[in-house]
């Protein structure tokens, strides 16, 4: 999943959600960049919300955000705070 949420281009502009939807979707069900060829341990809210983005949802409004959603997958999300330099600039 790494590869999948890499910015393509690295820390310049802006990055392109529409971009990451798709390749969050190749990742789920094609095994896109995955080490073995399969998609496996992926977790409720990562699941919920790309299977929203396949159904159209926008990136900004996939992601579950109920109260009760705020499981393992919450603490992980923050992981993406070492790359915030990159789009602070």
């Amino acid at each position: 999943m790494a590869e999948t949420l890499a910015q393509p281009g690295g820390c310049s502009g802006e990055p392109d959600l529409a971009d990451f939807a798709r390749r969050s979707i190749n990742w789920l069900y094609n095994s896109y960049w995955t080490a073995t060829g399969i998609t496996f341990d992926v977790g409720n809210a990562t699941r919920t919300a790309i299977e929203r983005l396949q159904r159209g949802i926008t990136p900004t409004a996939a992601g579950p955000n109920s109260e009760f959603d705020n499981g393992n997958g919450a603490l992980m999300s923050h992981s993406f705070a070492g790359f915030s330099g990159c789009l602070a600039g």
